[in-house]
């Protein structure tokens, strides 16, 4: 991330965690990991917990937007841990900037021990993919930006 982008980012995270009531906020942006903490002396309710995750919604919304309006983002159908890879061996099934088909596994979210395809629902490039590997995502949480190929289509 260039030093100007990710000093914007940054403000934009603070200013926002700032008007929260959110006491702990933790991203991770192209190889940038930030955590935020106030009010770190009691445990977090669960008013804070909606309100980190609304923070994390936010953002979301403003980095799937900033990569154009021709981009179909794939979001998480269920909440589970996010698996690029059907073995921790194995290579990704994708990567950014690969072509995809529709209907063609491209990851694995694991749910109560069962391994559920995440399947392309469009064919087209993968310009960005946003959850880090092993790492736990929510129901409706950004997984993949496709842009569509009129040629795949």
């Amino acid at each position: 991330m260039e030093k100007e982008r990710l000093i914007s980012f940054i403000k934009e995270i603070l200013s926002v965690f700032e008007k929260s009531s959110a006491s702990v906020i933790e991203i991770e942006e192209e190889g940038v990991r930030l955590i935020l903490r106030k009010n770190i002396s009691k445990v977090p309710d669960i008013q804070e917990f909606k309100a980190s995750k609304t923070i994390t919604d936010e953002i979301a919304e403003k980095r799937e937007s900033s990569l154009g309006e021709n981009v179909y983002i794939l979001k998480a159908p269920m909440t589970g841990i996010f698996y690029r890879a059907p073995s921790p061996t194995s290579p990704p099934f994708v990567e950014e900037g690969d072509i995809v088909h529709k209907g063609q596994r491209i990851a694995l979210i694991e749910a109560m021990k069962i391994f559920n395809d995440i399947t392309a629902e469009i064919s087209g490039k993968v310009v960005k993919i946003f959850p880090q590997n092993s790492s736990l995502v929510m129901e409706g949480d950004p997984l993949f930006a496709i842009e569509p190929m009129e040629e795949l289509v």
